[in-house]
Order: structure tokens, then sequence, then C-alpha cells
């Protein structure tokens, strides 16, 4: 299990910075104790912040844009490219 990470990079298409957080991965939860985001595709959330959270296990950026700050808990999700379920921060 991969604990958060948290690297700061520079997105070179405008010169913006922006935090990119390694979620943490977790076992499947058992049903109907947490909210669980499954999608097809990645990102599953986009938004027009300025943080990233990418998979624990692959790296697939699975929130873009995310508002800086701002956190929303005891939801998971299920990663599109590699199946691992990650913690929200």
């Amino acid at each position: 299990m991969i604990e958060p990470a948290y690297v700061s990079v520079t997105d070179h298409s405008d010169g913006r910075n922006f935090m990119r957080t390694r979620l943490k991965v977790i076992p499947a939860p058992e049903p109907g104790t947490r909210a669980t985001i499954v999608s097809p595709s990645a990102p599953i959330i986009k938004g027009p912040g300025t943080d990233d959270y990418i998979c624990g296990n692959c790296e697939k950026i699975l929130i873009a844009g995310f508002p800086a700050g701002k956190t929303f808990k005891s939801t998971v999700l299920k990663c599109p490219a590699c199946g691992a379920f990650n913690e929200t921060p």
C-alpha cells in the first residue's frame, strides 16, 4: 500500500503550477459501507481548480482540476485503468 505523496509539478502547456497528489490504495470496501465511484474512463472527476489526484497504484489521473484546499471524505474511487480502490483525501 502506498501512502499519499505530495509533489508540486509545473504544467508546461501554460506554465501554471499545480499540486499532484497520489491517493491511498485501500482494499475493496464492503458493500454499503462507503460511497464508491466507478467510471469507465479517467479522469473520473474534472473541475476548474489546480489540484490533480492520481491513482496510488498506476498513477492515472482520477481527479483533474480539483479546487486547491478543498477536500471530500468517505468516498472511494475505483481506477478504470488498473482496478485499484483509492481513498479520497
